[in-house]
């Protein structure tokens, strides 16, 4: 079961761990800031001599923000919001999808499908994380650590329980080493006939204490506050991308 719960980590990854890295920038002494100029949305820790590190840093400690799917229809909270980037994942479609640095320090991404079963956050959580074992098995995903986490969404129209798995998670390496992360899941109320799930995780190999920091903000402050456009009166049609 814990396998089933994770399996959102290896879907995220799966469609971002291909990318480009981010261009090499002459590091500055340990122990320093990036300089600001060289803090971009390609590199979000800059020049630092640790750039994974002080983008963590930033996902830890700067303001939440937010972004849109491209039609306009969901307000998703970010921390650092201007320095995320959009992308595509490719095998499970999203509504929408941002990684923070060329790096994948961080990768968000949303769901909204439609059901004929039970909508409520419990069931499409269990469906979502059933249809995407094959590729959580597919790369490797094994799990450290699971719990659920019950909740509520703030604002807006679909303002109601909604239900969080927390997870730690070692997916296989491409090139041999394994990597580790710190994620979670969240389902939501939203409109009938439909389920709404939004999932986060952030790099923990080698700073798990700050990525689980960052997680746990994300749990008990992001999660709760995505919402809807208000001007929306009926459900949005599916257009994942």
């Amino acid at each position: 079961m814990w396998c089933r719960r994770a399996s959102f980590v290896a879907v995220a990854f799966s469609g971002v761990a291909l990318g480009c890295s981010a261009p090499a920038l002459p590091p500055r002494p340990p122990g320093l800031p990036p300089t600001p100029q060289t803090v971009t949305a390609r590199n979000p820790g800059g020049d630092a001599a640790d750039p994974e590190l002080a983008a963590l840093e930033r996902l830890a400690g700067e303001p939440w923000g937010s972004r849109r799917d491209r039609l306009s229809t969901l307000i998703v909270p970010l921390v650092d919001a201007r320095h995320w980037q959009r992308v595509r994942l490719w095998g499970y479609p999203s509504r929408v999808a941002f990684r923070f640095g060329d790096d994948h320090h961080g990768v968000l991404a949303i769901w909204y499908q439609p059901t004929t079963e039970a909508s409520d956050p419990e069931s499409c959580l269990a469906r979502f994380v059933a249809d995407a074992l094959p590729a959580a098995e597919a790369y490797g995903t094994r799990i450290l650590d699971s719990h659920l986490v019950h909740t509520v969404q703030r604002p807006g129209r679909a303002s109601g329980p909604m239900v969080v798995q927390v997870v730690d998670a070692e997916v296989a390496g491409f090139f041999g080493a394994d990597k580790e992360y710190a994620g979670a899941l969240a389902a939501y109320r939203s409109w009938p006939g439909t389920c709404l799930l939004q999932g986060f995780v952030v790099a923990a190999t080698k700073h798990k204490a700050l990525a689980g920091r960052i997680r746990d903000r994300w749990v008990a402050e992001g999660a709760p506050t995505l919402a809807w456009h208000p001007r929306l009166v009926e459900a949005p049609a599916f257009d994942d991308k």
